[in-house]
C-alpha cells in the first residue's frame, strides 16, 4: 500500500487533498490554504493531531488540549460532554443541547458570551461563533476558514470524515456500508440517514446504536463490573437491552417513534418526560429507577423482610421511597444518572443486590429480566431477556472488540459488510 499516496478533489470553489485512507490533508483555492496531519489508524487517537489554517498551526491532543502560539486551551468534560474551555486565565462554560451542539457559552460569574442557533444538519440559523470555543454543532470542531467564498459556511471535522453542515452532506464517501439492508446507507455522503434531529455521527461513520454504545463504553464496563465481581458481559447485557429501541443495526423498529414521525425514540422521550410525568421514573443508559437508585445509595431504606415481599408490594416500596425523596436528594439522583458511569454503577449494585435475595447463575437471560422487572416469582423469560440470548454473540463482540489495523477494502462495495461482521459479528435477521 502507497502511504504516500494522495487523491486530489475539486469540492465547489476548493482543491482538496486526500491521503490513502481518504483523509483530509489539503485544502487549496478560493484564498484558502490549509493542511492536516493525523495520528495513525489504530493509534489510540487516530484523529487530527495538527492543522495548519492560513499560515497558523494548531497542534490538537484528545480533543482536550489546543496549543496554537501562544494560546493553550484546555476542555473539561462533564457526564454530557464538554462542560468547559479554559483559555489562558479565562474560564468559559459551554451549554449545550440534546445533540451536544454548544448553544451558550457563558463566564464563570454567568455572563453570556455567545449564543448560537442551528439548523437541523447543522448549519448556523443565528447567532456568532466567536473565538472561544471551535467545538460547535454536535461538539465538532468547526474550521470556518475552509469555506468557498462564504466565512459563514466552513467545515466540520467529524474524525473519519469532513462535513458540510450547511449542504447536509460530508465532503468525502463513507468506505463504509454500515447497513447494506438500509437504503439510507448506500448514500455514502449522507449525514446520520437523513435524521440529524435524532442522531449523531461521533465518528463520521455510522450512527449510533446500541451496540455501538457497548463497544463505546467497554472499558468502563469491564472495570465496573470487575470492580462489583459480576461478568462484564452480564453488565453489557444490560446497556444492549436498554438502548435496543431505535432505528440501529438491529434492524429493529421503536413504535414509539410512530407518533414522532422518527423524530426521538422511546429513550429520548422518556429521558425527557418521565421526571415530569412520575414520581419513579427511570433514566440513564441503563434505565435505573429513582426508587432503586435510592435504595443502593441507603441500604437502611430496604425493609428486612424484602425477599419475602411480592412482586407488587416490592414495586410499590419503590414507587414510595422515590415519592418520599427531599427535592434536592431527587435531583441530585435523576442528575447523576446522566452520567453513563455512574448508571453502570448504580446496575451494577442493584444485580449484586438481587443476587443476595436469588442467584441465577450464568443464565444472562433470566438475569436481564429480573433486572427489567425487579424480583418476580415466575422465573420466566421476557422478551427482554429473550433480545439478550439472540445477540449474546455480537454483545459480547463487541464487548471484547479491539481497534483494526487500516482498513484494507476502503471504498470498495460489501467492505461494509465485511466490516459490520468484523465488529459485532453475523447479525442474526
Amino acid at each position: 500500500m502507497l502511504l504516500s499516496a494522495s487523491v486530489r478533489i475539486h469540492y465547489c470553489c476548493l482543491i482538496l487533498s486526500e491521503n490513502y485512507e481518504n483523509r483530509l490533508t489539503g485544502v487549496s483555492g478560493g484564498g484558502v490554504n490549509a493542511s492536516f496531519v493525523y495520528a495513525p489508524r489504530g493509534h489510540p487517537d487516530g484523529n487530527r493531531v495538527k492543522g495548519t489554517v492560513g499560515g497558523v498551526t494548531t497542534v490538537y491532543i484528545g480533543g482536550l488540549y489546543e496549543h496554537s502560539g501562544s494560546v493553550h486551551k484546555k476542555y473539561y468534560e462533564g457526564p454530557g460532554g464538554i462542560a468547559a474551555v479554559r483559555d489562558g486565565s479565562s474560564l468559559s462554560y459551554l451549554l449545550q443541547d440534546h445533540l451536544n451542539s454548544t448553544a451558550r457559552i457563558v463566564t464563570s460569574s454567568g455572563t453570556i458570551q455567545d449564543t448560537t442557533y442551528y439548523f437541523p444538519f447543522g448549519g448556523k440559523r443565528a447567532g456568532n461563533y466567536n473565538s472561544i470555543t471551535a467545538k460547535r454543532y454536535t461538539g465538532q470542531y468547526y474550521e470556518k476558514s475552509l469555506a468557498s467564498g462564504n466565512s459563514e459556511d466552513g467545515l466540520y471535522y467529524y474524525g473519519a470524515r469532513w462535513y458540510d453542515g450547511k449542504l447536509g452532506r460530508f465532503i468525502s464517501a463513507d468506505p463504509l456500508v454500515p447497513e447494506p439492508r438500509n437504503p439510507q446507507d448506500w448514500n455514502r455522503y449522507s449525514y446520520v440517514r437523513n435524521n440529524p434531529l435524532k442522531y449523531i455521527d461521533p465518528s463520521g461513520h455510522t450512527a449510533r446504536s446500541a451496540l455501538d454504545l457497548v463497544r463505546y463504553l467497554r472499558n468502563e464496563i469491564v472495570t465496573i463490573a470487575q470492580e462489583f465481581d459480576l461478568d462484564p458481559l452480564l453488565l453489557a447485557g444490560v446497556v444492549f437491552s436498554e438502548n435496543r429501541n431505535d432505528y440501529n443495526w438491529l434492524r429493529e423498529k421503536d413504535w414509539t417513534a410512530i407518533f414522532t414521525l422518527h423524530t426521538f425514540g422511546a429513550v429520548e422521550i422518556k429521558n425527557f418526560l418521565a421526571p415530569h410525568l412520575d414520581s419513579n421514573p427511570s433514566l440513564g443508559i441503563t434505565e435505573v429507577s429513582l426508587g432503586v437508585a435510592a435504595m443502593m445509595d441507603d441500604p437502611s431504606l430496604v425493609p428486612s423482610n424484602y425477599g419475602e415481599m411480592s412482586f407488587d408490594e416490592r414495586r410499590l416500596l419503590q414507587d414510595q421511597i422515590a415519592k418520599g425523596l427531599p427535592k434536592n436528594e431527587r435531583q441530585r439522583i435523576l442528575n447523576s444518572l446522566s452520567d453513563p458511569v455512574i448508571s453502570l454503577q448504580y446496575s451494577a449494585k442493584y444485580l449484586k443486590f438481587l443476587q443476595s435475595y436469588r442467584d441465577y447463575g450464568d443464565n444472562y437471560a433470566l438475569w436481564l429480566t429480573e433486572y427489567n422487572r425487579g424480583l418476580s416469582e415466575w422465573d420466566t423469560v421476557l422478551p427482554y431477556g429473550r433480545r439478550f440470548e439472540k445477540y449474546r454473540n455480537n454483545i459480547e463482540h463487541s464487548l471484547y472488540w479491539k481497534e483494526p489495523s487500516p482498513l484494507v477494502c476502503p471504498q470498495q462495495i460489501g467492505c461494509g459488510v465485511w466490516f459490520d461482521q468484523m465488529l459485532y459479528g453475523q447479525l442474526p435477521h
